[in-house]
């Protein structure tokens, strides 16, 4: 959210990283360890040592280093969202997003960004590792090297809808189970999990305690998918404020429990901010329910983006009412209608929120058709023409047919993306075979580029290569 709303704004980036952040933490209570492993001082024997400084591994780690470097920016001058408490602002002039020991800062000019990492060194030894190039490419290809898939065949969508994946085939004699424990499947789904960012895999987390061979061969799915869409990001470009959100459920998909899974994704100017896919917690008896359940939880999802959105004047001024759209007609006029009879008042009151919001008129409820909602795509597999145009939709496109970024900067391809198609088709793309599909995404992307060809270099890398955040 924060890199399309930065985008859209012109500002620049930076990627700063903290070395051994866990160390500038200060414990509030004495803490022993026993002396580590191949330690041979006499000394040492029998006793233990006392911590004068939280180390990794320890719990309280984390958060006393957050604690040690929410201090640090305050003192510099930022502030800190009251909805969300990764992330500061300073003089509305700049953004900081914190993640563990890595800062991602914005800032409308490179002198502010200057400014800012020399107050954070005066406080931490940091590595200043420029502008931001990557945000899940790298440990993308890592999963991939990890568990042998390198040079695995590919498949176009991440799961195979054709073969449903229940308890079923979970095994259940010794024999079954001795064949399967050598497998990692806690270890991938794991890192998929981590790498999906609340996406797909759950469906494959819930057979971790007992996973069968067929469960096995669904998460080696995955990572084909992800072989051939190593090179897939999420394109952002500048444009309007415009906040929209998506809601979808497939109802009693689950051939285990009969529950539903929601989905839900959340666009500014049409590029993807937010997305979720999470089973629902109680059987629904109707598309209606499931779908009802669904827009309840679109709809704390997008409110607390709002109130992100709200604490970050300088960088947007969207305003409310936010358009949710469903592709349910009975769902959107349930959300409208106060009225309770016998096939709704089992449901549970907590998803009549969406109820309250829609007469305070923060939410507004449209309807869209199956085939053009985004959020489809999060509930289900798809097949693969309906994968690919949802992708699409969402502006996920394949960045392998870039040119090199040395080139850019070098200022050969500035002309190129003036011009057009034509130059930009003459060079070759990676060794890759020209296909009408690439050629289509030469397109879009050029089309996104000439929008803004008068950009600096730094602002028109950032523009097409920041974040890479791998769709899954």
């Amino acid at each position: 959210m924060i890199f399309a709303l930065t985008i859209n704004k012109n500002w620049y980036n930076r990627h700063l990283d903290v070395d051994n952040a866990y160390l500038y933490g200060e414990l509030n209570e004495e803490i022993y360890m026993s002396p580590p492993d191949g330690s041979n001082d006499e000394k040492c024997e029998g006793k233990v040592l006392k911590l004068n400084r939280p180390i990794y591994g320890l719990r309280q780690s984390g958060l006393e280093w957050y604690c040690t470097l929410d201090k640090a920016l305050e003192d510099i001058g930022f502030r800190r969202l009251a909805a969300c408490n990764c992330l500061y602002t300073f003089e509305d002039k700049a953004v900081i997003a914190l993640y563990v020991d890595d800062l991602a800062l914005f800032a409308e000019s490179e002198d502010i960004l200057t400014n800012i990492e020399e107050k954070i060194r005066e406080n931490f030894k940091i590595k200043n590792l420029g502008p931001i190039k990557y945000f899940l490419g790298k440990y993308t290809m890592s999963i991939l090297e990890r568990f042998n898939m390198m040079e695995c065949r590919v498949v176009s969508t991440p799961l195979d809808n054709s073969i449903p994946i229940t308890k079923k085939d979970c095994p259940t004699t010794d024999k079954e189970k001795d064949e399967i424990k050598h497998v990692p499947y806690r270890e991938l789904i794991g890192s998929l999990l981590y790498l999906a960012n609340s996406s797909r895999p759950d469906k494959l987390a819930q057979f971790c305690s007992n996973p069968g061979e067929r469960h096995w061969q669904a998460a080696k799915h995955i990572l084909r998918y992800l072989q051939a869409t190593k090179n897939v990001s999420l394109i952002y470009k500048r444009g309007s404020d415009d906040i929209l959100a998506f809601s979808d459920s497939d109802w009693a998909n689950d051939i285990d429990d009969r529950r539903s899974t929601s989905g839900s994704a959340v666009t500014i100017n049409g590029c993807l901010v937010s997305w979720r896919s999470k089973k629902q917690n109680c059987v629904s008896l109707s598309t209606i329910e499931s779908e009802y359940i669904a827009l309840a939880q679109t709809t704390k999802e997008i409110l607390w983006i709002a109130q992100i959105l709200e604490n970050l004047k300088c960088l947007t001024n969207a305003s409310r009412p936010i358009t949710i759209f469903c592709d349910n007609r009975a769902a959107i006029e349930f959300s409208k209608n106060n009225i309770e009879n016998n096939r709704s008042k089992h449901i549970d009151i907590r998803y009549h929120y969406i109820r309250e919001k829609v007469n305070s008129g923060d939410i507004h409820v449209n309807y869209i058709s199956t085939n053009d909602n985004l959020a489809d795509i999060f509930t289900k597999g798809l097949k693969r023409t309906a994968h690919q145009n949802a992708c699409a939709a969402m502006n996920c496109l394949d960045t392998g047919i870039l040119p090199d970024i040395s080139k850019i900067q070098s200022g050969k391809w500035h002309k190129a993306f003036k011009e057009g198609r034509e130059e930009f088709a003459d060079e070759p793309r990676s060794g890759r075979p020209t296909t009408a599909r690439t050629d289509e995404n030469v397109d879009r992307v050029l089309e996104v580029l000439r929008t803004d060809r008068q950009l600096s270099t730094q602002q028109l890398l950032t523009h097409y290569t920041c974040p890479h955040l791998w769709y899954n």
